[in-house]
């Protein structure tokens, strides 16, 4: 019978890990197949919702022809499939060698699925701050932009509206319960939105001249008349918690109000994947490039300016150009005073110093490179900030709070041994005490080289998986192996592994290895990634 095992593979329910519902979860199998020949073999994964005291069963979920990777070794269940719970996952080998009796092994292990935290937001985009003028209103709709990641098509949240003045109140007391699930506020001073008008000028401080406090409101949208605040000129703060089952989250917006109505504008990220909202901002992945456009709503005109300033969440200065190599790379695209020269062959590689802000910050869309980010390492969250001004000299400021998924950081990684044979020999590699900042976990490793094509050099990824330690087979080079580290929210470190030389084989031990038996038992073990690198070896 075969040996079985999964990798990390946990013996009691009370201690299995734990998985957010929203998330894909992946689990690896391994085996040994003791055979004198070829043998076919077949695999399958069952699940079972079990008690988490005792682990008693409760239900069988069905996976056959359900979840694609039923029958293979690694199994990946889609995000969403389970409700929470706690589930006892097996994996069963069989070898198809006997009729009579049959030869298998199965190998279990628990996990849990947790609730994800709820994603708040007012606004579409998560603008932090935005103006308006003093007879305008502005629509807040934590209904239609707030989602719980677990049951998106569900909208079922209560509500507690907040608000206060800037530039009079202290900060509303976040309530820290140590729980990222439970983020909230209270206050005891209840208010009434006034109509508007009707507390113009009033002097008590809060938004209806009563100090901060909590609305009496509990909707999940609301038209704000913005003439029902006491002044313009003023700084106002909305806060909204929203709350489903024991969840709670926070969003908040500042509403600059100014005499005349500016240009009412949004903003939002290009790619909407790559910005999760959050308290006070929007997540963002600091590996990727970001891309943020303006949209205007209302009094909007063609001779409108654009201006956009970037600064640290508290307000610092920050790099935003560059020297490489002697060549300074600039936020605003420097145009050439004469013709570039005819190409005589020169590389069609990419550019490489590019700018870090590669739009300028004089247009109505920004972008933001991934090296950015790096030259400015020593800040965590930024402010960015886009000035709209109309002929007339009105001027509407619009913010979005940028706040960095921090990648992976603390480890290392090795590969032993630095030389051997090509396609025969194991290079293992193996990282170790890999962190992430945000305690959402490391998600993978993704094994790599560089690969000179006519664009450039290229990622040609030879393995990426759940655990820190690998097995490759390479082909005949040198190589320089690199590693990403990925983090559960899609932020990965590109980290240098080492080098290693692979050498051509003799034909004798060529013969030796063999192949095509090689093969058989990678298959029948259900080692799909290792049969990729031992084909591309050859």
């Amino acid at each position: 019978a075969p040996i079985v095992w999964i990798i990390e593979n946990v013996t009691q329910p009370s201690l299995a890990p734990e998985y957010m519902r929203s998330r894909l979860v992946r689990i690896e199998s391994d085996a040994i197949v003791n055979c004198n020949g070829s043998v076919a073999t077949s695999k399958e994964w069952s699940l079972m919702q079990v008690s988490e005291l005792d682990g008693n069963p409760i239900k069988e979920i069905i996976t056959k022809e359900v979840i694609n990777s039923w029958n293979f070794s690694m199994l990946s269940i889609p995000e969403r499939f389970l409700e929470y719970g706690t589930y006892l996952v097996s994996y069963r080998l069989q070898l198809l060698a006997s009729k009579i009796f049959p030869l298998f092994r199965i190998s279990s292990t628990y996990i849990k699925i947790v609730p994800t935290p709820l994603l708040a937001s007012l606004i579409e985009g998560g603008l932090s701050k935005v103006s308006r003028g003093y007879q305008d209103s502005i629509l807040l709709e934590p209904y239609t932009f707030s989602e719980d990641p677990d049951f998106p098509e569900e909208k079922v949240f209560n509500y507690t509206w907040f608000c206060r003045r800037v530039d009079m109140d202290d900060d509303f007391i976040v309530v820290d319960s140590g729980d990222p699930l439970d983020i909230r506020i209270q206050s005891d001073n209840i208010q009434d939105i006034p109509k508007p008008f009707t507390v113009t000028q009033e002097l008590g401080g809060g938004c209806f001249g009563k100090g901060p406090g909590a609305m009496n409101y509990n909707k999940g949208k609301l038209n704000l008349q913005i003439a029902s605040l006491t002044h313009y000129d003023a700084l106002y703060e909305i806060v909204v918690m929203i709350q489903k089952d024991k969840r709670y989250a926070l969003t908040k917006v500042q509403i600059k109000v100014l005499k005349e109505a500016p240009p009412e504008m949004s903003i939002q990220c290009a790619d909407p994947k790559l910005c999760i909202p959050t308290f006070g901002g929007v997540y963002v992945n600091p590996s990727s490039r970001i891309a943020l456009a303006s949209i205007c709503s209302d009094y909007c005109d063609p001779g409108m300016t654009y201006r956009w300033q970037i600064n640290s969440a508290d307000g610092q200065n920050v790099k935003e150009s560059r020297t490489c190599g002697g060549n300074s790379s600039l936020a605003e695209p420097t145009p050439s005073p004469t013709p570039p020269p005819e190409d005589k062959g020169a590389s069609l590689g990419p550019d490489p110093c590019p700018p870090l802000i590669p739009t300028g910050k004089e247009s109505m869309d920004i972008a933001i490179g991934s090296d950015f980010f790096k030259e400015n390492d020593k800040h965590e969250s930024f402010k960015i900030t886009l000035f709209v001004r109309l002929p007339s000299g009105v001027e509407g400021e619009y913010v979005m709070t940028l706040k960095l998924n921090k990648p992976p950081f603390g480890g290392s990684c090795k590969i032993e041994p630095s030389e051997g044979l090509a396609m025969i020999d194991d290079f293992i590699v193996s990282c170790q005490d890999w962190q992430d900042p945000e305690e959402a976990g490391i998600d993978q490793y993704s094994y790599f080289v560089y690969e000179p094509t006519d664009s450039g050099p290229q990622k040609r990824t030879i393995i990426a998986a759940t655990q820190p330690k690998a097995e490759l087979l390479m082909p005949v080079g040198n190589f320089t192996l690199y590693c990403d580290i990925w983090d559960k929210y899609g932020t990965f470190v590109e980290v240098e592994v080492g080098e290693l030389t692979a050498f051509m084989p003799n034909q004798t031990l060529v013969e030796a290895y063999n192949v095509g038996d090689v093969l058989e038992y990678l298959s029948a073990t259900g080692n799909q990634f290792k049969i990729g690198m031992l084909l591309t070896a050859q």
